[in-house]
């Protein structure tokens, strides 16, 4: 299960939980670390549960990423000119 939270310009805006897919693609850092499967949110059931102001941006953005071996992985959600609408952070919680 991961813990999503979608902020902007630093502020909390929304917070849900989300059920785990098998990514397609390991990174190094799941390499690193031994981990023989990689998790992602499961896109579907997150674009469900967005407001619905930011689902059209989700699917724009479709790509997580984290920095430096965080455990918190993040999306960063634009509108259709590219100006921020804000970020997605998830975090897997046993």
């Amino acid at each position: 299960m991961f813990k999503i939270e979608l902020q902007r310009y630093g502020a909390q805006m929304w917070r849900a939980e989300c059920k785990a897919e098998r990514a397609a693609l390991r990174g190094v850092y799941a390499l690193l670390n031994g981990k023989t499967e990689c998790l992602l949110p499961n896109s579907q059931a997150l674009r469900e549960v967005l407001p619905y102001q930011y689902r059209k941006a989700f699917d724009r953005a479709a790509l997580w990423w984290t920095q430096e071996y965080s455990d918190v992985i993040r999306m960063d959600l634009r509108d259709y000119r590219g100006c921020p609408m804000g970020s997605l952070f998830a975090k897997w919680e046993d």
